[in-house]
Formats: C-alpha cells, sequence, structure tokens
C-alpha cells in the first residue's frame, strides 16, 4: 500500500533526523502502548496521565476534545473507543509533531484532530462550531517541583507556583465547548494534591458547574532521594506528604463537572 509506505518512511526519517525512539508505556492493568518519544525533551506519560484516562467515561458516537494532550497516549486510548470524533490540543510543536507519529503508527490518524496552541484557542479558531460531549484536561496541575524531581523537562509548561494556573483557565472555557443539549456532557480533570493549591481549584469548578464529583484517586509511591528534593524545595506544598517508612506516596484526585453556568 503506497500511503502506509509513505507514513512508514516519513516516521523512519524523523526517527533519523530528530533522535526519536520507541518506548513501551503501561497504562492501567493490561494495555501497554508503544509510542515515539524524544527522551529528555517531552513531558513522558506518568502515573498522573493514567489515573485521568482510565477515569473518562466515553459513549459510543461521543465527540471529544482533549487538552494537554502531550504525545498522544491518551489520545490513543480515547481514539481506540468507539468514539464519533477526537480534537486534541497541545501547547509544544514538537509534542503535536511526535503526537500525529504515535497516531499513525496505531492507526488512528483518520478519528482525530491535532492542533497546536494554547487551551481551547486553536478550537476557537478552526472549529468554532464543535460542542463536545466530553471535555479532558491533562495540562500540567503542579509548580516547578516537577522539574527538580525530573518529571517534566525545562522547556514543558508547568502550572506555576499554585499549580492552578492551567487548570483554572481551563475550567472556565471549558464550559463554553460542552454539548448542552446532551444531558451527560461531562468534564474530566485531575488535582496533584500535594503540589497545587486544590481549594482554588474546586471553588472555580464550584463557581462554572453544579455537578462537582471525585471520581478517582491514586496514591504514587516516592523513593527516599525524591522525598530529600521535596523536603528541600523552595516550592509550596499543599498537603503533607503521606509516609510509608523510609517512602512517601503522593496523591492525585480526579473530579468530572457537568451542568455548567453560564
Amino acid at each position: 500500500n503506497f500511503y502506509i509506505h509513505r507514513i512508514l518512511k516519513k516516521i523512519m526519517e524523523m526517527v533519523v533526523e530528530e533522535r526519536i525512539e520507541k518506548q513501551q508505556f503501561r497504562i492501567g492493568n493490561a494495555t501497554t502502548l508503544e509510542l515515539f518519544v524524544a527522551p529528555g525533551r517531552i513531558f513522558q506519560p506518568n502515573q498522573t496521565s493514567e489515573a485521568v484516562y482510565t477515569s473518562v467515561e466515553v459513549y459510543e458516537g461521543d465527540i471529544g476534545i482533549e487538552i494537554g494532550a502531550g504525545i498522544g497516549p491518551g489520545t490513543i486510548l480515547l481514539a481506540q473507543r468507539k468514539i464519533g470524533y477526537l480534537y486534541t490540543v497541545e501547547i509544544i510543536p514538537e509534542q503535536c509533531g511526535i503526537q500525529k507519529l504515535n497516531l499513525e503508527l496505531h492507526g488512528l490518524r483518520e478519528k482525530v484532530s491535532v492542533l497546536q496552541g494554547s487551551l481551547f484557542e486553536p478550537i476557537k479558531r478552526l472549529y468554532p462550531e464543535v460542542k463536545a460531549d466530553f471535555i479532558v484536561s491533562d495540562v500540567s496541575g503542579m509548580n516547578d517541583v516537577g522539574v527538580e524531581l525530573g518529571w517534566y523537562p525545562p522547556n514543558i509548561p508547568r502550572g506555576g507556583e499554585d499549580g492552578a494556573e492551567n487548570i483554572i483557565p481551563f475550567l472556565e472555557q471549558a464550559k463554553h465547548f460542552l454539548n448542552t443539549r446532551n444531558e451527560r456532557a461531562r468534564v474530566y480533570f485531575p488535582i496533584v494534591v500535594n503540589f497545587s493549591d486544590g481549594k482554588k481549584i474546586i471553588d472555580k469548578a464550584r463557581e462554572n458547574y453544579s455537578t462537582l464529583e471525585k471520581i478517582a484517586e491514586r496514591r504514587i509511591p516516592l523513593k527516599q532521594e525524591q522525598l530529600t528534593i521535596i523536603e528541600n524545595s523552595k516550592h509550596a506544598i499543599f498537603e503533607p506528604i503521606e509516609r510509608k517508612g523510609s517512602r512517601g506516596l503522593w496523591k492525585v484526585e480526579i473530579y468530572r463537572v457537568m451542568q455548567p453556568i453560564y
């Protein structure tokens, strides 16, 4: 097939020229995704992303919007389900390019539009008529301790000192892109409890939506060297790290909001 041959040739050219490699990522209990990555230059899929995307409900034919798509692990998990179409937005151009490669790798390019820009700006500019049945946020929800821990390359935007600089405008804007004719229209977002101002985020969610529900939470282990970095960091910790002997646990919570308030 000429088309498939062209795609594979393009992928190989990018792998050689841009130092992209394949890695295996485990998502949930049973799913392993093969993804192209650019080590040291992109945000690697982590357990926060896993917690978000394994919590999202999708109904057959749904139109979805994903904000903060990164290199596309969550995009792939959503597009593999019986959705109608998915619009994804990512602010880093290189991550958009790798996301397209990953969608091609998994045969999902025709179900997804990959858009580069900040939050809903490219949706508003290019697809102003789109109304989504579900919207998912995987934008950064933590402060710069994530760089100190090695979880974020310095070029990837974080959530500001309170960890809320991306989530707050996301919640304010998302309601304008929901399909209000669908009583199940919903928005999903995480709170990184220890490294973001959760109260500020929850207050904003309640200000903009009638229904707020915590649908999942996960405690994720920290090694002793990571605990030392956190203890010595100048960045705020909003809830103490739970201690288990010499190790610690940090927490992510996943929320769903519905019934926007205008």
